[in-house]
């Protein structure tokens, strides 16, 4: 049934149908390698696809699939996310409509935050309140338009100057103020330090798929099923996982199993983590489970952070997929440490933050560096021009330089042709460009311990 209503909305949004049959084959991966025992199409959680997508390009074998696919694979999932949201989006507000006149507003600005997310600012409540119900004046007021300052006002007397629903708190610490719904399944962090007596080897060679607690943390260990956990050693994250279970064994000193998918880190600061969560001691010392609020701030912290090992091309994809959840960000201006590198079919592969190429993106102001007469479309995901980011010194002369080119200023907002011709272009063509922006980069990319002469860009291009 749902995958006969993927394949229609796929025709009416002019999609390849053959994604449906991806999603299907995708399937059919996950339940050879035992990661899930049903199709896709029984899933109607966006959010847990997304989830099994990440895991899914995790394993060489998939992600060297979707290489040679030309990206199909990424896009199938990406479009049965859309259609997830869109299809549930559709179906809470057609049961709305039916409920209408049995709920009350703060009835409604509560399913309007389930569609949300769970947490949302007072303008976007409202963009949504207004979407969802479009007769709101009209039954309420008496009036034909809508006017979106009176229901930010009528929603801000109802959920703050008077009794609140239920299952909606205002969350006063934000500016301006989010809402959010208390029974919100929010991505939790456990923070576990791994003790004095356990070395990161020991921990990777008998710890890597699950640890134990003691009963003490009993309470907190029950909510964690689904949080994202953090490894702490010597005031170091070096490894983090999803949670995927837990359950009660009969050993008596350590009873709380917990299982999880590792990943060795080494971009997230612990410093910034403390200066977020303040713990008691000072230093984490014991297992820890945040609150939705505080797990926020950290989940935003570690996306700003994030770095990926993918080559220009996916990089691209990924940026221009995901850039909507991605926080754009920004080192110190100072020279920044090399991020040790990858071997990858065959060659070294070096880490990117996603989060500078968004912050280049934004400081060119979504125009192209070249010329900012060059004009694309309307980027669906930013309402901007449609920009792509380009690293003025490729990534893969990094062996060349003592500091990273992983840097905001070494990254370039270009339109796709002239992206296509620095990489594909004839060199006379390409100095042009090259020149350019390197004039308008050098100065900056000189406080980051980055030097280079314009002969020696133009030979790193030829």
């Amino acid at each position: 049934m749902k995958q006969k209503l993927f394949e229609t909305w796929l025709i009416d949004n002019n999609r390849p149908e053959r994604y449906a049959k991806t999603i299907i084959t995708i399937s059919k991966d996950l339940e050879k390698i035992k990661y899930t025992n049903h199709d896709l199409f029984s899933i109607n959680n966006a959010q847990t696809i997304q989830k099994i997508k990440t895991d899914y390009f995790k394993i060489d074998e998939y992600y060297k699939k979707n290489r040679r696919g030309q990206n199909m694979y990424n896009s199938a999932l990406n479009r049965y996310i859309e259609f997830l949201k869109e299809h549930n989006e559709n179906i809470l507000i057609e049961t709305s409509k039916q409920k209408n006149n049995m709920l009350t507003i703060k009835d409604k600005a509560y399913l309007a935050l389930q569609q949300l997310g769970g947490r949302a600012t007072e303008a976007q409540l409202v963009e949504k309140y207004i979407k969802m119900y479009p007769d709101y004046d009209k039954n309420y007021t008496k009036t034909e338009k809508t006017s979106k300052e009176k229901i930010r006002g009528t929603l801000s007397a109802v959920l703050i100057s008077n009794t609140q629903h239920e299952k909606i708190k205002v969350d006063k610490t934000k500016k301006p103020y989010e809402y959010y719904t208390t029974d919100s399944k929010e991505q939790l962090i456990v923070i576990q330090p791994i003790g004095t007596h356990n070395s990161i080897d020991d921990f990777l060679e008998y710890n890597n798929s699950r640890w134990a607690e003691k009963e003490r943390y009993k309470q907190q260990w029950l909510q964690s099923n689904g949080a994202i956990v953090l490894f702490v050693k010597n005031a170091n994250v070096f490894a983090m996982g999803n949670i995927t279970n837990i359950e009660e064994t009969d050993d008596k000193e350590y009873p709380l199993d917990y299982s999880y998918n590792l990943e060795l880190v080494d971009y997230i600061d612990y410093q910034t983590i403390l200066e977020i969560v303040k713990p008691q001691l000072g230093n984490f010392r014991t297992y820890q489970l945040l609150d939705n609020i505080t797990s926020k701030q950290v989940i935003d912290h570690i996306n700003s952070q994030k770095i990926y090992y993918l080559d220009d091309n996916s990089a691209d994809a990924e940026l221009q997929e995901n850039i909507t959840n991605i926080t754009s960000n920004e080192p110190e201006h100072k020279p920044q440490p090399i991020k040790s590198s990858k071997e990858k079919n065959g060659g070294k592969i070096y880490p990117r933050n996603l989060a500078y190429a968004k912050k280049a993106l934004e400081e060119a102001s979504f125009s192209c560096e070249v010329d900012n007469i060059h004009k694309t479309f309307f980027s669906r995901a930013t309402n901007e021009q449609y920009m792509e980011a380009h690293h003025l010194i490729p990534l893969q002369f990094q062996e060349e330089f003592l500091y990273s080119l992983d840097i905001p200023v070494n990254i370039v907002s270009v339109c796709p042709t002239c992206h296509r011709k620095l990489h594909f272009g004839f060199i006379e063509d390409k100095k042009e460009i090259l020149k350019k922006l390197l004039e308008r980069k050098n100065a900056r990319l000189k406080e980051f311990g980055i030097e280079i002469t314009e002969d020696e860009l133009f030979e790193i291009y030829t």
